[in-house]
């Protein structure tokens, strides 16, 4: 027989450390953007301390797996309880992958050290509009019921106005990095730190994502229809439009910044 309120403690105490998790990843990146604004590179320093914090971050993982495996085999938790340890689990994947997007971004940094200050400044903006993205978003889930948002479905849909409004934060930064590279001005800048930047702002865009996905994870404890309902025709096509819709902007843009170098080459 299943002993709920055993149950629910040990959902407590996983809670408590996933929440030391999600805390200990945004220290990473904020540790990261602290040392880009105080120098505009990486110190080697830094970088090593950013390591030891990477390696933290695996026992983070490691040890929350470990108490999810525990929490099956012991209390032997059923419907929303087992959806619970399973949204857990799937959680601290996303959480792992956002602290090895910091790591990747330091290294990419150290061993580039190519960028300008410009190109910098476009990095920093970067990750905090991520940071800022992901901690609201992730606060999400320590809303208690009486509050505002009530309901998980709620939750996720004041998610997807955080992550709308990033979005239009991070395009236009995109965009900023698109008229440096086709600037004749900027032309000598070379293509591979332009490159570099694209892939580390790509880095931070995928934090981002990542947070979502947490809070679809929590979704799914209470509507287990969620995922089902989240793929449906309707939101796929909104997703291609969407796609194709950024896809036109970068190309009109691109248009333009050749089609200007052209006329000042002919003039």
């Amino acid at each position: 027989m299943i002993n709920y309120e055993l149950t629910k403690q040990a959902e407590d105490n996983l809670s408590k450390t996933f929440f030391k998790y999600v805390d200990h990843v945004l220290k990473e990146w904020n540790y990261l953007l602290e040392g880009l604004k105080k120098s505009k590179k990486i110190s080697p320093q830094r970088i090593q301390e950013i390591f030891k914090m990477e390696e933290q971050s695996n026992h983070f993982e490691a040890e929350i797996l470990d108490d999810c495996i525990w929490t099956i085999s012991k209390y032997q938790p059923v419907a929303n309880h087992l959806r619970f340890v399973i949204s857990i689990i799937n959680s601290i994947k996303d959480l792992e992958r956002m602290a090895d997007y910091v790591i990747s971004t330091a290294k990419f940094i150290y061993l580039h050290d190519t960028f300008d200050e410009e190109q910098i400044d476009l990095i920093i903006e970067g990750i905090q509009a991520s940071i800022s993205a992901v901690t609201e978003i992730l606060n999400l889930l320590t809303i208690k019921k009486e509050d505002k948002i009530n309901n998980e479905i709620s939750i996720f849909q004041e998610s997807t106005k955080i992550h709308s409004s990033y979005n239009v934060k991070y395009q236009n930064i995109i965009n900023k990095l698109s008229r440096i590279a086709y600037d004749e001005s900027t032309a000598s800048k070379a293509a591979d730190a332009m490159n570099n930047c694209f892939i580390i702002l790509k880095h931070t865009e995928r934090s981002v994502d990542h947070a979502i996905n947490i809070i679809e994870n929590f979704v799914y404890i209470r509507e287990s229809n969620f995922f089902y309902d989240k793929h449906s025709k309707q939101m796929v096509n909104s997703k291609a439009c969407e796609f194709f819709k950024k896809a036109k902007e970068q190309k009109i843009i691109a248009k333009k910044s050749i089609a200007k170098k052209k006329e000042k080459e002919n003039k």
